[in-house]
This record gives structure tokens, sequence and C-alpha cells, in this order.
């Protein structure tokens, strides 16, 4: 697949699936292609893209994406949990994000710092991951990423090469 939109820019796409907020943070020609990789009949229980917002990345970026819960952890205590990837976020992620907690203040609980070994990149396909996000590099990230946000609920966040952070929400209760 050649470059896309302009040249050396990619049109990332952040959204979720309407019926399950399952989310992604991927090339929009990404999202078909994996989309059609998911069986038919799970796709239907999944429901349709949702796209929220669009970003511009460069194309050779390979960047962190992820997921925040903002205002309460999946365990159901009040904080913070983010997962952070390298690469980008497809709807179905075959690959283990690093997981960390974030107290109501602002301080860093804990990180569950799991070695990605794949990632997603721009031409859609996984690849091996050469270089692992460090810890120093990840908690940096989460603190940035936990400053930014604004109010509680679910939201998607890029950081592209040139550290340049968006967000979006996704909900605005956590179920």
């Amino acid at each position: 697949m050649g470059k896309s939109m302009k040249e050396g820019v990619l049109r990332v796409v952040m959204g979720f699936l309407d019926k399950s907020y399952i989310s992604y943070v991927i090339p929009d020609h990404c999202l078909n292609a994996c989309m059609s990789r998911i069986p038919q009949e799970l796709r239907s229980l999944l429901g349709k893209p949702t796209i929220l917002r669009e970003t511009v990345v460069e194309w050779g970026c390979v960047p962190h994406t992820g997921l925040v819960l903002h205002g309460m952890t999946p365990t159901g205590e009040r904080g913070t949990y983010i997962e952070v990837y390298r690469g980008y976020l497809p709807p179905l992620p075959s690959f283990t994000p690093a997981q960390c907690v974030v107290s109501p203040d602002g301080d860093v609980i804990g990180c569950r710092y799991l070695l990605q070994r794949r990632y997603v990149d721009a031409s859609c396909v996984e690849q091996d991951l050469p270089n692992q996000v460090g810890e120093g590099e990840l908690r940096e990230y989460v603190t940035r990423i936990f400053r930014s946000l604004d109010s509680e609920g679910l939201w998607l966040y890029v950081i592209d090469c040139g550290k340049k952070l968006t967000l979006v929400k996704a909900l605005e209760k956590i179920v």
C-alpha cells in the first residue's frame, strides 16, 4: 500500500464499535482491513465503527496510542486506568498494552509493565516491535495524559513522533 492522503502524512481515526465500545486509534485506510479480519457473526455483535475524531500523523511515525478510563479503574476503585500501546490500536488488539493506574490526585499508583512484542504499523500489518517503551518513558506518557484529561469517562489518545498528544472522549460515563 502506498502513502496515504498528502505526501508523508496519515489520517488517523479515533473511535469505537457502537454496540460494544471496543476502541480503536488507527489510520483510516486500516479500519476496514482490520474489521474484515473479524468474523461476520462477531462483527454484528460488536457493531459498526463510530469515528469520533481524526488527526494527522507522519507516515513513518510509530506513535503511542491507547485508551483511558478516567474516574474509575476496571476493578471499580476511584482513579484512572491508562493503557499504552506502541503503534496503532486496532479494534481487537492481539498484543498486550502496558497498564497503569493513577490515583484521583494524579499520583501513579502502579504500572503493569508488559513486554509488547508486536505492533500495527501504517500499512495495517502487525510487525515485530524493535524497541520497547522504557519504564521512565511510560510514566512520563501516563502523567502527561492524566494532566490533559478534563472530565471523567472513556478517552482515546494518540501521541505522535513529534510528541503531540491528541485526546478524544468516547463516553461520558463509564458503565
